[in-house]
């Protein structure tokens, strides 16, 4: 019998690169890279809402981060549908969002510092509700259009399906890794 390699899907991948991600129990798999941007060079070409073209029950995990606040809150859960949809029946996601709490904090207390850093560059607390300043002009799909407290993002997780077994929340970002 062979033994094939796992397989995770990369949603709303950007430029990032297995390599890139924060997430290193996927160092053996084989990546599959998917966003609605063609220059980001994915190995499909979807928008995370519907997985299109993503045949079901086809990947053993899927990774998304920093994705689902640039959707409607409505359609956050048809995303967690489509991802529930392709993964195998003991698939796992690895979810991050960024965290409203910790970023409604510094602007209640009137900071203009930069709230954390990322490989985009420095992160203000206003731009984790709104988007990144200077990419929402050109690329009017990278706005913010829903955010996330830890309660409302566990909830959105379970209802969907998932189980959750590893659920952290810091200042700036939530973390989720969750079974079918």
């Amino acid at each position: 019998m062979t033994n094939y390699p796992k397989r995770f899907l990369h949603v709303a991948c950007g430029p990032a690169r297995k390599a890139d991600l924060i997430i290193k129990d996927f160092a053996d798999w084989e990546e599959t890279r998917l966003d609605i941007v063609e220059d980001f060079d994915p190995d499909i070409r979807s928008d995370m809402r519907t997985l299109t073209g993503v045949p079901d029950e086809s990947f053993d995990g899927l990774y998304c981060s920093h994705a689902l606040e640039h959707v409607h809150a409505f359609d956050v859960v048809k995303c967690l549908q489509a991802f529930r949809r392709v993964l195998k029946s003991d698939g796992f996601v690895f979810l991050i969002v960024p965290n409203l709490l910790g970023a409604c904090r510094a602007i209640v207390e009137g900071s203009n510092a930069p709230f954390y850093d990322s490989p985009a560059g420095p992160i203000f607390a206003r731009e984790v509700l709104f988007g990144k300043e200077n990419w929402t002009a050109e690329q009017p799909f990278m706005r913010h259009l829903t955010g996330f407290t830890p309660e409302y993002f566990r909830g959105l997780i379970v209802g969907a399906g998932f189980h959750p077994t590893f659920f952290q929340a810091d200042d700036f970002n939530i973390l989720v890794g969750a079974k079918k």
